[in-house]
């Protein structure tokens, strides 16, 4: 914790706050990484190593929702409670609650990118499946038919 400035005495639940602010924040910033990846395994169409990132971002989510519980035990009230911290706690604090939330903006707008990429990459997958169910439809209507003279016509044509 800071030191307090002379008018605002140390407030024992302040280092508990940003320990906790600094494992979201840090979370966040892997999950920030992993998002990228992301985006980049999408447009290779790399479907393995994307399952293993997957994987890799629902640990770090459950990791930031346990701190976030945590968090949520602590931050009540927390606009008062912060009038009680000294200014440079206080910026501190603020400042880590604005870093994973603008962190947290770029992550979302990461994945609908990626939801529209993988909604595209589907209906081209749709789109040649239908083509080559098409094209086989048509190859097995002239392909091997057995050839069945007419019960009407003569031998001799």
């Amino acid at each position: 914790m800071k030191p307090a400035d002379a008018t605002t005495p140390p407030v024992p639940w302040i280092d508990e706050l940003v320990a906790l602010l600094e494992r979201q924040q840090a979370a966040v910033g892997r999950l920030l990484a992993l998002a990228r990846s992301q985006g980049a395994l999408i447009e290779k169409g790399r479907s393995e190593p994307l399952l293993g990132l997957l994987a890799q971002r629902q640990r770090l989510i459950d990791e930031f929702t346990a701190v976030q519980g945590e968090l949520s035990t602590r931050t009540g009230d927390l606009t008062r409670r912060l009038q009680s911290v000294a200014a440079g706690d206080r910026d501190r604090i603020r400042g880590l609650i604005d870093d994973i939330s603008a962190r947290l903006g770029e992550i979302m707008q990461l994945d609908e990118k990626d939801q529209h990429a993988l909604a595209a990459a589907r209906e081209r997958a749709r789109t040649e499946l239908a083509a080559h169910g098409a094209a086989r439809q048509a190859r097995s209507a002239y392909a091997g038919r057995p050839y069945a003279p007419s019960r009407f016509a003569d031998r001799q044509g």
